[in-house]
């Protein structure tokens, strides 16, 4: 079942943690390097993305290479015995964005392979708008760069470091405040948390309608996972409630989506 993969997902995310807590001070700042690398504009099929990501990642040394159903691609590099890069490659595909997020010890050396990578697979996902992709690029020691806010990107990235526990001590209660601050914006990815968190009672009080809830909204707005997860959550559901909880949804997405 979908919900129970989901179950483990946090543990899994947090044992391949990709940001590191700041530990010296900005004016002697020091390892690891976070480079950050994005592109707009673009228009690609996320799962298409994920897939030419993962081949760019394994080509250009990477090992460790892993996606999840958020268009997301985790990813480790060693040259010797350690690794001496880790990557976050996002695609937002409803965004029009590819994100590239390289963490080293090397200086100076992540944003040119974050740059590398996001050339790559735009010209991997054929793509005869790239020329016009606007690009945002930084790199900093100790710091991990804040991705701008895009219908609660930022806010749902925030909510990813308290649930995966990268960057952050790992706090669902957290991560679950976040995610409902993106969920406000409207976004989807959101949406499908609160109800993975719902469910399981993650950080929240296990609430199943309320589960029923958040994925009717995730399944509305176009994530394909969110409604098999839905179908799921009503087998734990009166009829009453999922009327109910039909009639939240309709609230919610006129609010959230349709505002």
């Amino acid at each position: 079942m979908l919900l129970n993969s989901l179950k483990y997902l946090p543990l899994a995310m947090c044992c391949l943690s990709l940001y590191a807590q700041a530990t010296e001070s900005k004016e002697n700042p020091q390892p690891p390097y976070i480079a950050y690398e994005n592109r707009e504009g673009l228009t690609f099929d996320t799962a298409k993305c994920v897939s030419v990501g993962q081949n760019v990642l394994v080509k250009d040394g990477f090992q460790r290479v892993n996606a999840n159903s958020n268009g997301e691609i985790l990813a480790a590099y060693r040259k010797t015995a350690d690794y001496q890069f880790k990557a976050l490659v996002s695609c937002l595909g409803r965004y029009g964005m590819l994100r590239v997020v390289i963490i080293t010890d090397l200086s100076g050396q992540g944003s040119q392979k974050a740059r590398n990578i996001a050339q790559s697979i735009i010209q991997g996902l054929g793509n005869n708008n790239s020329d016009k992709a606007s690009i945002v690029s930084a790199e900093e020691a100790s710091s991990a760069i804040q991705a701008p806010s895009i219908n609660g990107a930022s806010e749902y990235e925030k909510g990813n470091r308290f649930y995966e526990g990268s960057g952050a001590v790992q706090d669902f209660k957290q991560a679950a405040e976040w995610y409902k601050k993106a969920a406000e914006q409207g976004n989807s990815d959101a949406f499908f948390k609160l109800g993975t968190m719902y469910y399981y009672g993650y950080g929240v009080t296990q609430d199943f309608q309320q589960s029923y809830i958040w994925f009717s909204l995730a399944a509305t707005s176009g994530r394909q996972d969110a409604a098999k997860a839905r179908n799921e959550v009503m087998e734990k559901l009166s009829k009453q409630q999922i009327t109910d909880g039909q009639k939240e949804a309709k609230k919610l997405y006129t609010q959230y989506v349709k505002k």
